[in-house]
């Protein structure tokens, strides 16, 4: 069994999976890959952002405050959902978080959510940009029990 926890950012196989499935457009248009882990690694150092996740999956989690997160999903989508499963077990484990809510603009990893206990709470009609246009911003939320 994949153990769901907290990741290192300084963690040379945490850093390789980022480098393999962070995408620089789901930060900033403009970013290249190099910007984007450096973003990421800045953020975790302000204490604005946690990895945690498996060998396979990471979830990169925006604190909103102590009791909201929003993960943003990065890694091999065989194992995306049994991570958030574990994931949330562990937010409930190991935190005062009460909330969960991903923005996404992928349809395939909503479609995942709502098999996990998600729902769709929120749409941001053209909102997201990348390099092939606006597109709608959805919204999924999931409290914690």
């Amino acid at each position: 069994m994949i153990e769901t926890k907290y990741l290192n950012i300084r963690d040379q196989w945490v850093q390789d999976l980022l480098w393999k499935h962070v995408v620089p457009e789901d930060i900033h248009v403009g970013y290249t890959k190099l910007d984007a882990i450096n973003f990421i690694t800045d953020q975790i150092y302000e204490g604005k952002q946690v990895l945690i996740g498996n060998d396979e999956v990471i979830l990169r989690c925006v604190l909103v405050n102590k009791h909201v997160v929003e993960p943003h999903i990065l890694g091999n989508g065989i194992y995306i959902r049994r991570t958030i499963e574990e994931a949330i077990a562990f937010a409930r484990d190991n935190s005062e978080m009460k909330r969960i809510v991903v923005w996404t603009h992928y349809k395939g990893i909503g479609r995942i959510l709502l098999g996990c206990g998600f729902k769709l709470s929120a749409t941001l009609e053209q909102y997201y940009l990348n390099s092939s246009g606006l597109h709608d911003l959805l919204g999924y939320t999931r409290e914690i029990k």
